[in-house]
């Protein structure tokens, strides 16, 4: 007898103001707010905001089963795993309210409904979103055409905090619910959040860590060469590309030091490098780094007792055989065998890793050595990070200023000398103009094939972004992945996250 019966859909602030007014002396009318998921960015950043469908799984049916208000009703939609929508369900949801009357039909009691509580993520959307046009419409070479997968993880350095995880291809979140089906059996895995869930071989964009981890261990100085001959490697060693390309070395060009050696991605340089790290101090140091163990992307303070609503992700391997638990400590690993050493020291063998983690190590040497996980989501104590900055704790990884200064002379030489293999990405690129400064270094993999980007730009203030890049299907680092790099750091300076951006009829004289 009381249930109440919709009349229409109020669409404006100004219809339910008129709304308010007319019905406010009329009893048995309100104006009232019902449930309703609407994305109006539609597909940008969907897999990490994640989607909602029918409440019907067993483990979304207990989640509430002990409150009879909140528990969900028939037809009633619930966030769907991965993603936002279902890590944060139980802050999204709300309660619903109550009126209980005797039986004289006078209100006994009442309960008011809750709505859920907002969820803040440090993701900039309209970044976001211009990194997927970009890329999505971005022509890359007949290997990279359509069906293949790219990701972005972009990370402001100072706060930690993730302005962009792109993950491609995509899909709408308003029609995911109708669409299952095909999306869940698309090839191109659309569902998938690359940045964070797919692991890849990092390829040379590991080779700043193997250097560090060298010289902080004393398996190297910074002066000393590792012969790179214009001949092939030995017989279980990898050939270094310059002289698969070329059929020379790079001891024609330059001293391989260990600066020059990342300047022009030395695969000789590396691998024999790694070869002299004692196997548990090379996991260790990529451990430190933030490889081989999962990102806290979901804190306990927007989980509470619910653990298993975390953001679905991989932990990447840093051994020799792929890791049957989760890893938390170095001395969970399995070993890294000696042979699997030079094959680290490229990014390649069994190594794996996640864009986002990638992204977070160049970071932490943006950072001169300081370490720290990313965030994702803002905490609701925290909600406006200007004025209660609440942070997780940086672990400084010890790391000497000598250490640094060669591996960031060697990124920089990377985009900005002759030989470096990103300077005909970065060389007419505008950056330093506007302030910025970047630290890079790119990748190629073969098996599978991929092509990457990673690194750092920074301005004389002080402000950092770091970024990564992966190009399924790419071929090179310097052709298929810095480009993007290059023009996502300048929409970082666009947005005013670093540097001092191009006004207007600049943007336009360069058009």
């Amino acid at each position: 007898m009381r249930k109440s019966w919709s009349l229409l859909e109020l669409e404006t602030d100004d219809d339910i103001f008129t709304a308010q007014l007319e019905f406010m002396n009329i009893d048995g009318v309100r104006v009232a707010a019902e449930a309703n998921r609407t994305y109006f960015y539609k597909d940008v950043a969907a897999q990490t905001i994640g989607w909602v469908g029918p409440a019907t799984q067993e483990e979304d049916l207990q989640l509430f089963a002990d409150d009879r208000l909140a528990k969900y009703l028939t037809n009633e939609l619930c966030g769907r795993e991965d993603g936002t929508e279902f890590v944060c369900e139980t802050i999204l949801r709300g309660r619903r309210g109550e009126e209980i009357f005797d039986i004289d039909r006078s209100l006994v009691d009442r309960t008011e409904t809750q709505l859920g509580s907002d969820v803040v993520l440090t993701i900039d959307i309209k970044l976001q979103q211009r990194i997927e046009e970009y890329i999505t419409n971005y022509k890359h070479q007949p290997y990279c055409g359509p069906g293949k997968g790219k990701a972005v993880a972009l990370i402001q350095v100072a706060t930690g905090d993730i302005l962009a995880l792109v993950s491609l291809p995509t899909y709408d979140l308003n029609t995911a619910r109708y669409n299952y089906n095909s999306l869940v059996n698309d090839p191109t895995k659309p569902m998938i959040n690359r940045a964070i869930n797919k692991q890849y071989p990092p390829g040379s964009t590991l080779k700043p860590i193997i250097l560090i981890a060298g010289l902080e261990s004393g398996n190297i100085t910074p002066d000393e060469a590792i012969s790179c001959p214009s001949h092939s490697a030995p017989k279980n060693w990898p050939n270094c590309w310059i002289f698969n390309l070329y059929n020379y070395g790079h001891d024609s060009r330059w001293v391989n030091n260990g600066r020059n050696a990342i300047r022009g991605s030395c695969n000789v340089y590396f691998s024999h490098l790694a070869d002299r790290i004692e196997p548990r101090t090379l996991q260790e140091w990529l451990f430190k780094f933030g490889y081989g163990h999962t990102i806290p992307l979901a804190p306990k303070s927007i989980t509470g007792n619910h653990q298993n609503r975390t953001f679905r992700q991989t932990q990447g391997i840093i051994c020799s055989s792929n890791p049957t638990v989760e890893i938390t400590e170095p001395n969970q690993l399995p070993v890294l065998t000696t042979s699997e050493r030079r094959y680290f020291g490229i990014g390649e063998g069994n190594m794996r890793a996640t864009p986002l983690q990638v992204a977070n190590a160049m970071a932490t040497i943006a950072r001169d050595g300081l370490f720290k996980y990313p965030r994702l989501i803002i905490a609701q104590d925290e909600s406006n990070p200007q004025e209660n900055p609440t942070r997780p704790a940086f672990t400084s990884l010890d790391i000497s200023p000598t250490t640094l200064a060669v591996v960031r002379d060697g990124m920089h030489a990377v985009v900005t000398e002759s030989g470096g293999t990103a300077r005909s990405a970065f060389v007419q690129s505008g950056l330093e103009a506007q302030d910025v400064t970047v630290f890079g270094k790119t990748g190629s993999t073969q098996s599978p094939e991929n092509a990457w980007f990673a690194g750092f730009a920074e301005d004389s203030s002080g402000h950092s972004v770091a970024i990564a890049v992966v190009i399924e299907g790419g071929q090179h680092g310097s052709t298929d992945a810095s480009p993007l790099a290059r023009d996502i750091i300048q929409f970082a300076i666009d947005e005013g996250y670093l540097g001092n951006p191009k006004t207007d009829s600049e943007q336009e004289n360069k058009i």
